[in-house]
């Protein structure tokens, strides 16, 4: 067994070859291997001109695959990506203080979430609506982030506010009678399109 392991590292590290990128002034610029076909394999490292990281990367045969990591200049982390097969699924941003700042799922259009995957919630835990009353509605998916959703509520009057995985809303229904929840998403943020998803139903009450 150790054999074959050992064979296996000599043909890997033959196969890989190091390369590395300098600034004019000598500092690393950037360090990675490649294969024999000239594509990125394993670890991209990228710096700035001070020596800070800028980028990590792991490549598979020119694929990204993993955690993507973006740094600031000042070395603080300002972005993660996670890459399937080169596919990117989601991506995160961050303030200067390491808070969540923008994160998108990006989500496969013949696998799309159901209406039954969305939980919408009325406040204390109400099942109708009043007319004139504000009502606060939160919607929510456990594989979504808010950023990917687009929610409309018809016979009425609404408000949003942003919550870190939700969207809240201030809705103030306008008339007796029925008030729908839709829900749309968004699968590709590159993408101004938005799939329907389906709706929630509630009654409205004088």
């Amino acid at each position: 067994m150790k054999d074959i392991y050992f064979l296996f590292l000599l043909v890997s590290l033959s196969c890989s070859k190091n390369q590395k990128e300098y600034y004019h002034d000598g500092n690393l610029k950037a360090e990675y291997m490649i294969n024999d076909n000239g594509e990125y394999h394993g670890k991209y490292k990228e710096f700035y001109n001070n020596g800070k990281t800028k980028t990590l990367i792991d490549f598979e045969n020119g694929y990204k695959s993993g955690v993507a990591e973006f740094y600031d200049s000042t070395g603080q982390l300002a972005a993660k990506e996670y890459f399937q097969h080169g596919e990117i699924k989601y991506v995160k941003e961050f303030t200067t203080d390491g808070k969540i700042a923008y994160e998108f799922n990006f989500l496969d259009t013949l696998n799309l979430p159901t209406i039954e995957d969305f939980n919408i919630q009325l406040s204390n835990k109400q099942t109708f609506l009043t007319v004139g009353d504000t009502t606060q509605i939160d919607v929510s998916c456990n594989s979504l982030s808010k950023n990917n959703l687009r929610v409309i509520i018809t016979n009425g009057m609404h408000k949003i506010n942003w919550q870190k995985d939700s969207f809240l809303y201030s809705f103030v229904p306008k008339q007796v009678g029925k008030s729908k929840v839709m829900i749309y998403v968004n699968a590709d943020n590159r993408s101004k399109k938005h799939y329907y998803i389906g709706f929630k139903e509630y009654e409205i009450k004088n």
